[in-house]
């Protein structure tokens, strides 16, 4: 999965919520956080939620994350089949309802299974060009 985020804002905003155990925040007090089903947290610094992040799974239970074709995070967590699950764009998904809803704009999403380190490089040149193709401030 990857989106495009066009506002910079920090706070306790959800970019993605899959299968009401899972979601990520772009920006929480300059950190990146993916929380995972099996209440695993991976964080890093982030000092901006604007930029093109790319979600991918590398393996059975590797995650990687992706941000502007730079590697943000590359973790190991639980195994979770998401097939059959909601996903939802722009909030939380907790206990079937959605919550932490953000106030970014976005200007691209994608749904996939997952992407090598080069098809991550190319999705992301892809996407900046589109962006440029509709005037859009990259």
């Amino acid at each position: 999965m990857s989106y495009y985020s066009r506002t910079d804002s920090d706070g306790l905003y959800a970019d993605l919520g899959i299968g009401g155990s899972m979601e990520l925040l772009t920006r929480l007090g300059n950190v990146y956080y993916a929380d995972y089903p099996d209440s695993t947290r991976a964080q890093t610094a982030n000092a901006s939620s604007v930029g093109n992040f790319i979600i991918s799974n590398t393996s059975a239970a590797g995650k990687k994350v992706f941000k502007n074709a730079s590697t943000l995070i590359n973790s190991s967590f639980v195994n979770v089949d998401f097939s059959g699950t909601y996903t939802v764009v722009l909030s939380n998904f907790n206990n079937l309802v959605p919550s932490r809803y953000s106030n970014r704009q976005y200007s691209f999403a994608t749904i996939g299974i997952g992407l090598t380190d080069a098809e991550a490089a190319l999705l992301y040149s892809l996407v900046q060009q589109y962006q440029t193709d509709l005037s859009r401030q990259v």
